[in-house]
């Protein structure tokens, strides 16, 4: 099975430590002030928001302990791309179908975050389809 390496894929492992770091402050913030969160957003349920930033901060401790192993199965490697798109995916869905249910502000941080995680999963995948060291085309 082929390993992602830092050597090897520099910019993966750069992608997934930035997204570790934003995955941490969001998912302090949503934690620690889930009631100011939901505010902004326009819902009431706040442990929703509490539930989402617990899973950030275990995602992002999930990424740093990669980060920090310094190497990662190539197939574990896109499942966190995979799971990056998902979170788009579900944003797009969240937005399409249940827009009517947040305020203003909330949307737009909704499709800001879905931007921003976008980015996350298109630099962690060229990281993994362009490793270091190999002859690239033109």
């Amino acid at each position: 099975m082929h390993s992602v390496t830092q050597t090897r894929n520099p910019l993966f492992f750069t992608a997934i430590t930035i997204n570790a770091v934003f995955s941490i402050l969001c998912g302090l913030v949503m934690a620690a002030t889930p009631a100011a969160v939901a505010g902004w957003l326009g819902i009431t349920r706040t442990a929703d928001v509490v539930a989402i930033g617990l899973f950030l901060l275990g995602f992002a401790g999930f990424l740093l302990w990669v980060r920090w192993r310094g190497s990662i199965a190539a197939p574990l490697a896109w499942g966190i791309v995979l799971g990056d798109l998902g979170w788009v995916v579900f944003s797009a869905m969240l937005l399409g179908g249940f827009s009517q249910h947040f305020s203003g502000p909330g949307l737009w941080l909704i499709v800001d975050v879905a931007l921003l995680v976008g980015l996350f999963a298109g630099l962690q995948a060229r990281g993994l389809l362009r490793p270091r060291g190999e002859l690239q085309p033109g």
